[in-house]
């Protein structure tokens, strides 16, 4: 495949021998701090914070690298048992009754790859494809794989994502048995998606690539080709639907960003009812006799590399009022979230493990917007949560109270 040949740059940037433009802007500048660097704990603070910025790589290397991304992943997908040039295996081993369920399904699947063996393993294919050291360093390549839209890094906690004690990147990806599905690249992986969504619908762009006839399991079964789903952010947390009258409401969503760990946000209501009101990044408020059911559209707003992302959700609220029932509602108050994968349900109790180095070069580049906004928002969640929970205790008994005089 031929290389992309740029015409020499305008600007005071310089061109590496590959023809990609690199700027000197691309080297990224320390804010902040000394030039030792800091602890990662003054990270989050806005004194003596330590950010890295990283100015985007240009749009004919992004689509350059894009190109090799995508048919690495096609090999890699392909290939369960691949290593780097290490020996490193590069898929997380699941369990087989897992494996054999995913094998079988046609749904698009998880595949959990190892990150260190997996940026050493794509950084070996863009040497293969004449993208050195020298043109393009192991730096850039990092940036590009943690900025990757279809590359998830953090869960809807916020925690990074891990696997049997192992830091994980997730890439979601189905089999596509029609070679006619493959036989062109769908733009949709190469245009930078809007960042606006609608976070209560489960929008997604996937990427179709054709094979990369390198793969050990290409002649094997060379009509097997991989389409790629690419992560979008969401607003999440528990959606409360039911309010009841006399009893406290409180409901506090978070943004998910597959690339951020717990972004900073403002939320707010195009309208809310009179009883309802926003109050640091929850919603809060108690009904009524006279309040009825009504439909909230939450709106959030955060900064994503310099960028502002609006999400919106929209969800039924339901009041009900035990007078008038006669009963107390004990409907689940939860959206049924998708389901964890079984090999990370001891995720918390297994130790950090084979990707310290990944952590420390991540900790130069994290985007730090959140500053003093995200600290305490997990406990005030847990004490709001035990507040409702026992409003609804002390509202239970008095319904059994009201039914045995009658």
């Amino acid at each position: 495949m031929s290389s992309l040949m740029l015409s020499s740059p305008t600007s005071a940037g310089t061109t590496g021998s590959s023809g990609f433009p690199f700027s000197t802007g691309n080297q990224g500048v320390v804010a902040g701090g000394s030039s030792g660097g800091g602890s990662k704990s003054g990270r989050e603070g806005n004194t003596g914070a330590r950010t890295q910025f990283h100015a985007p790589l240009e749009p004919e290397v992004v689509a350059r690298l894009d190109e090799i991304f995508f048919k690495f992943l096609q090999k890699l997908c392909s290939d369960l048992n691949a290593c780097d040039s290490k020996g490193d295996q590069i898929h997380q081993p699941l369990m087989a009754k897992k494996m054999q369920r995913l094998e079988a399904s046609t749904d698009f699947r998880p595949f959990k790859f190892r990150i260190q063996a997996f940026t050493n393993a794509f950084h070996e294919s863009l040497v293969q494809h004449g993208l050195t050291e020298d043109i393009l360093p192991l730096r850039k390549v990092k940036v590009y794989l943690w900025k990757h839209k279809y590359i998830s890094r953090f869960n809807e906690d916020g925690k990074k994502q891990k696997s049997k004690g192992n830091h994980v990147w997730n890439i979601e990806a189905r089999k596509l048995p029609d070679p006619s599905a493959s036989t062109s690249t769908s733009t949709s992986a190469l245009t930078p998606s809007s960042t606006t969504g609608d976070a209560g619908s489960s929008s997604s762009k996937a990427a179709i690539t054709t094979g990369f006839e390198g793969s050990p399991n290409y002649h094997r079964n060379p009509l097997i080709r991989w389409e790629f789903r690419e992560y979008t952010s969401r607003i999440a947390g528990q959606i409360i639907k039911f309010a009841r009258v006399g009893v406290p409401y409180i409901y506090t969503p978070r943004i998910w960003d597959a690339q951020m760990s717990c972004p900073a946000a403002e939320f707010s209501s195009p309208w809310l009812p009179k009883w309802l009101k926003w109050h640091r990044g929850e919603l809060r408020g108690t009904p009524g006799p006279a309040d009825t059911s009504c439909s909230i559209t939450v709106v959030a707003e955060y900064m994503r590399e310099g960028e502002k992302c609006k999400l919106e959700l929209t969800f039924q609220l339901t009041v009900s009022d035990p007078e008038k029932e006669g009963e107390l509602m004990d409907l689940p108050n939860e959206d049924e979230e998708e389901e964890r994968d079984e090999d990370d349900d001891d995720d918390d109790r297994c130790g950090d493990s084979g990707d310290d180095d990944e952590d420390d070069d991540e900790a130069e580049y994290q985007y730090q917007d959140s500053g003093e906004a995200t600290r305490g928002r997990g406990r005030n969640r847990k004490q709001g949560r035990e507040r409702q929970t026992a409003a609804r205790a002390k509202e239970r008994q008095e319904s059994k109270r009201r039914k045995q005089t009658r």
